[in-house]
């Protein structure tokens, strides 16, 4: 990937390794965003009134995320 160019990796803080601060600053941050979405993720469930279903498996509440998040009817509510 990077013939040619000698790199040394670094070991940061919360156990990320890259090959400069930059990188490693990056990396943490999606690190958390993607921390925090699987979280959002498991306190929600999506509300479907097109095809009357109540999603709450968290895998299906991020592909009503990802794909259908902008059609109307799809609701999305905490979980009491």
């Amino acid at each position: 990937m990077w013939s040619g160019q000698d790199k040394v990796w670094t070991h940061y803080t919360h156990n990320v390794m890259a090959a400069d601060a930059i990188d490693a600053h990056l990396l943490v941050k999606y690190l958390n965003q993607v921390t925090l979405q699987r979280l959002f993720l498991s306190t929600v469930e999506v509300i479907d009134l097109q095809r009357y279903k109540i999603l709450k498996q968290p895998g299906k509440i991020h592909n009503a995320f990802q794909s259908r998040i902008h059609l109307p009817f799809i609701f999305i509510a905490a979980k009491n």
